[in-house]
């Protein structure tokens, strides 16, 4: 844990997703323009604050891994979003719902629960993958959020 890290490639580029994305419902409801739309894509301010952040980002990311769950919730959230958006075909709308899932899954099930010596989960990993998974269930539906408030939208697909 790091100053630099915590605040810089965690914190502050949430607050700004969270700004980006209330502005986009904002902007959603009383006009026509579609550039709402580009906030679909803030969650990928965690992966860059995380190289920005990070000194040897990439070396560490490549040798160790480590940063990598940036880059993981930032495409959860992205794929996620756009699966509950309600925009684009509906086919690629599921393909993306369903490997936002099973991204979701394969962080949280060896995480917090492979490697364990006991025949069930310690109540602490029970409420780390719960709050990872209600985290990413929060993320997605607020990137989802400008578009699913828009009145008289219509599918396509």
């Amino acid at each position: 844990m790091t100053w630099s890290g915590t605040f810089g490639a965690i914190l502050l580029p949430a607050v700004v997703i969270g700004a980006l994305l209330g502005a986009a419902v904002y902007d959603a409801e009383p006009s026509d323009r579609q550039r709402w739309r580009w906030a679909g894509f803030a969650p990928l301010l965690l992966a860059v604050a995380a190289a920005v952040a990070t000194e040897g980002f990439f070396t560490r990311l490549l040798s160790t891994g480590m940063g990598g769950g940036a880059i993981g919730v930032a495409l959860i959230g992205v794929l996620g979003g756009f699966a509950l958006s309600g925009f684009g075909l509906y086919w690629l709308r599921w393909v993306s719902g369903a490997l936002a899932a099973l991204f979701t899954v394969a962080t949280v099930y060896p995480v917090y629960f492979v490697g364990s010596t006991a025949a069930t989960p310690s109540a602490s990993k029970v409420f780390g993958a719960l709050l990872f998974l209600l985290l990413m269930v929060l993320l997605i539906v607020g990137i989802s959020a400008p578009a699913r408030y828009r009145e008289g939208q219509h599918n396509a697909g």
